[in-house]
């Protein structure tokens, strides 16, 4: 562990930014039995897409976290109010 994120860049994911995003621009996606499939296959599709991008910019694989807002307000939000 303690080798994480030293050689390697960092990719910082705000989940919940990423999910409003693909619910917002993709079709109505929907399986076999009717349940919506739009979300996953946006959010999970963009993460191999991004580390090719990073590794063909960076040289070296880059390192995902991929963080989710607990609720309620945020210090980002006080940081800056237009995010």
């Amino acid at each position: 562990m303690d080798k994480l994120f030293k050689d390697e860049p960092a990719i910082l994911v705000d989940a919940y930014g990423w999910i409003f995003r693909a619910y917002h621009a993709l079709p109505d996606f929907r399986n076999s039995k009717g349940e919506p499939t739009a979300v996953v296959h946006g959010f999970l599709s963009t993460l191999p897409k991004i580390a090719e991008f990073v590794e063909k910019t960076c040289g070296v694989a880059g390192e995902f976290a991929i963080f989710f807002d607990r609720g309620g307000p945020q210090a980002r939000l006080a940081a800056y109010a237009d995010y």
